[in-house]
């Protein structure tokens, strides 16, 4: 299931990037979402769905990263991954509206 990564504040609006790295010893596949508001994700709402991610010392690499990912006030980040093993890791920056 889905965790929540993120929420994005009241009155404010963030402009965030998202890192996930695969530190387990097989592939991961990995999700992320951007939900406006609730707890339920829906289909609609992934902006990254079970996306390989190679296992940790890969010659290919083993981190995903999204980068300017806009959110206004209450909207969510959501990941997902099919192993354990999987960080993920959100920064970036916040204003008022």
């Amino acid at each position: 299931a889905p965790g929540q990564l993120y929420e994005c504040p009241a009155g404010k609006v963030a402009v965030v990037s998202v890192n996930l790295c695969n530190r387990a010893a097989g592939r991961a596949k990995v999700g992320l979402a951007l939900k406006a508001g609730g707890d339920a994700v829906a289909a609609g709402d992934w902006i990254e769905f079970d996306t390989p991610v190679n296992p940790a010392g890969s010659v290919d690499g083993s981190v995903l990263e999204r980068t300017g990912i806009v959110l206004k006030a209450g909207d969510r980040l959501w990941v997902s991954s099919d192993v354990a093993g999987v960080n993920a890791r959100v920064w970036g920056m916040v204003e008022d509206v």
